[in-house]
């Protein structure tokens, strides 16, 4: 079991640790364990959940890819999806589609 969010005066966006970068989720240490170097990420918010844990995913060393057709954002402002997604593939990390 892996637990985010569970400081209710702090967010979490990201599967790996809160948005204060204080509390880790414990993730990181169980993919390692099992000797996982790539993840793919899908869900909800594209542009913050899956977004922030697709960045931790690259700053932990992770090939990140993001698959769109499980995901749906909040795109609030309008286009603020295509600027994580960009920010994605800038820092290494891939944006498919699983058609």
């Amino acid at each position: 079991v892996i637990r985010k969010g569970m400081d209710p005066g702090v967010d979490s966006y990201s599967a790996f640790r809160d948005n204060a970068r204080q509390a880790v989720t414990g993730l990181d240490g169980y993919l390692r364990g099992l000797g996982v170097t790539g993840i793919t990420i899908a869900g909800l918010a594209l542009d913050f959940c899956v977004y922030y844990s697709g960045l931790d995913g690259l700053e932990n060393g992770y090939e990140v890819t993001i698959l769109l057709d499980g995901c749906r954002g909040i795109d609030v402002p309008r286009g603020a999806i295509g600027k994580k997604l960009e920010d994605i593939r800038a820092r290494g990390g891939k944006v498919e589609s699983g058609a």
